[in-house]
């Protein structure tokens, strides 16, 4: 008896949802359409409806979960927990072509006194564009797989050796550049051979691996330069010491 009157009660209350969204054949379940297209839809297609969102309630009354849309196609997932008793900050992640282009954005929203004060920057804390290339406090990773917009920081940082590593400067071959050379080149570049001038850098940075093995050749040549005035100076020592026998 208890069963039946449970089969009865669960057939009462889906008969109005059935009826007012009309499609008992399908099975499907719709939620703001008459037309669901999949087991569950929540709002009509084609249409730019940001209520169209699922929220999870938290323990305060600022603590959320919510999952839908963000309007014209964009989608997100965002998490809001509490920062304080009276104060929350909430987590992005989503598509908003109209705002970042193309890919997935996250972003992070300093803590207000409720939800409809939280106010996400203008800029996305991590962008992944559709190229998968990565970037970080902007939308433009300019061509590159990695491009972060301020500082950074790290304990450790390697970079690939590189092919063409400057201990070729210690080959017998290796032309050093004579002294008087270096210092016309210098008067006239107002920087060190092989190295990029000031204005270079300014217009394209610098290539961190590439840049470290120039510094490594100049260290290599002036460690060369000092090598050959040391024979020199021993050379015109060893010369004072034979005249002075000489007396």
């Amino acid at each position: 008896m208890k069963q039946l009157f449970f089969a009865a009660t669960i057939l009462c209350c889906s008969q109005p949802l059935l009826a007012q969204n009309n499609y008992p054949a399908s099975g499907n379940v719709g939620i703001g359409t008459n037309n669901p297209q999949t087991a569950l839809q929540i709002g009509e297609q084609f249409i730019n409806n940001e209520n169209n969102v699922l929220t999870f309630p938290g323990v305060y009354n600022f603590e959320k979960l919510h999952l839908g849309q963000g309007g014209n196609g964009s989608n997100f997932i965002e998490f809001i927990n509490h920062a304080s008793l009276t104060h929350s900050y909430s987590a992005k992640m989503g598509t908003n072509v109209d705002r970042f282009g193309n890919g997935l954005y996250i972003q992070v929203a300093p803590a207000a006194s409720s939800h409809g004060a939280l106010v996400y920057g203008d800029n996305p804390g991590i962008f992944i564009n559709a190229s998968n290339q990565v970037a970080i406090g902007t939308n433009n990773t300019a061509g590159y797989k990695l491009a972060v917009a301020g500082n950074m920081i790290a304990t450790k940082v390697k970079v690939k050796a590189q092919n063409n590593w400057p201990d070729f400067v210690f080959e017998p071959l290796y032309k050093l550049p004579s002294l008087q050379e270096l210092e016309s080149f210098i008067k006239e570049n107002k920087h060190l051979p092989d190295m990029p001038s000031a204005k270079e850098v300014s217009e394209q940075g610098i290539d961190l691996g590439e840049n470290q093995a120039k510094l490594l050749q100049k260290i290599e040549e002036l460690t060369l330069y000092i090598i050959d005035q040391n024979k020199k100076l021993e050379a015109v020592q060893q010369q004072l010491k034979d005249l002075q026998h000489k007396k």
